[in-house]
């Protein structure tokens, strides 16, 4: 699976937020191990096949603070999102399992 900016401020995406508190060189090595996983380039950002972007993310049982995180996600025109399988509350693999 991945994701797909569709421009609705209220889609989302449920997922895992990672992050290395006090190790700041620790979380740029990963950030730069994702960017190749997913071909993210900083200097090209516009150039591959997925971009990223910086996003609110909040604790799904709630009751904490909200942070930023980076998200790696596709840009599709209107009719092929349209075709798209879709997951309205944001978590594919619960909607998969309710197959």
């Amino acid at each position: 699976p991945f994701a797909v900016h569709t421009g609705k401020d209220g889609d989302v995406i449920y997922g895992t937020v990672m992050s290395w508190p006090g190790n700041q060189n620790a979380a740029c090595k990963t950030i730069a191990d994702c960017n190749q996983t997913e071909g993210f380039k900083p200097s090209e950002p516009k150039a591959g096949l997925y971009r990223r972007a910086v996003v609110d993310a909040f604790p799904r049982e709630g009751g904490g603070p909200s942070m930023r995180a980076l998200i790696y996600h596709q840009i599709w025109p209107t009719d092929a999102l349209l075709a798209a399988t879709s997951f309205p509350e944001g978590d594919w693999l619960a909607a998969l399992n309710q197959k």
